[in-house]
């Protein structure tokens, strides 16, 4: 019979010796199953720090191009800006220009009206209409006439001076956006540029 010990059956040598194979191959597979998941962690691990560097440099070139596409702007808004300016005191000149203009007629127009007053005053029998009163009236309508045009332009010229200045105060509303989106954008760049040198 069987040679019973403590606990259970007795293994005979072929066994011992094919559960120790058997063992033994197991542990080959588990070791070969291992070796393959740490060399697909490996890989998998160069990956994502390629992905992440390739991610991180994609990202410091967008800002790049937009910090550029920022500040191209930004000088073309300072340019806009001092054109608008530069408009606008062309045409307050322009506008002074009439002013002084218009006032200078009121002098002569107060003298011709007086004048036409004058003559339209004198005692019945000297009261003559001739080419002179009608040239005193001439003078006077002449010179109403421009005084309307040219308040006529002044007024113009002070609605174009305030589009201008709505225009001015839009376009530096505008450029202060882009110099406060450029600071953000730089403060981006700093930080990525500070994760790209901590992540080498």
């Amino acid at each position: 019979g069987k040679d019973k010990r403590a606990g259970g059956p007795v293994a005979l040598p072929h066994m011992w010796r094919q559960r120790t194979e058997n063992l033994c191959e197991e542990c080959d597979r588990t070791r070969a199953t291992c070796e393959r998941l740490r060399a697909k962690s490996r890989a998998i691990q160069e990956e994502a720090i390629v992905v992440e560097r390739e991610t991180r440099e994609a990202t410091l070139r967008a800002l790049a191009r937009k910090l550029d596409e920022t500040s191209r702007l930004k000088l073309e808004l300072d340019a806009s800006i001092a054109n608008v300016s530069s408009e606008v005191a062309s045409m307050e000149d322009a506008r002074a220009s009439v002013e002084t203009s218009s006032n200078d007629k009121h002098g002569p127009l107060a003298l011709a009206k007086s004048r036409l007053n004058v003559r339209t005053s004198k005692p019945g029998a000297e009261v003559v209409r001739d080419a002179a009163e009608r040239s005193l009236e001439k003078e006077v309508g002449d010179l109403e006439h421009s005084i309307r045009k040219l308040q006529l332009e002044m007024q113009r010229q002070t609605a174009d001076i305030s589009r201008l200045d709505q225009t001015r105060a839009r376009l530096e509303a505008d450029l202060k956006d882009k110099v406060d989106a450029l600071a953000l954008d730089q403060e981006c760049e700093g930080l990525q540029l500070d994760l790209s040198v901590r992540m080498k």
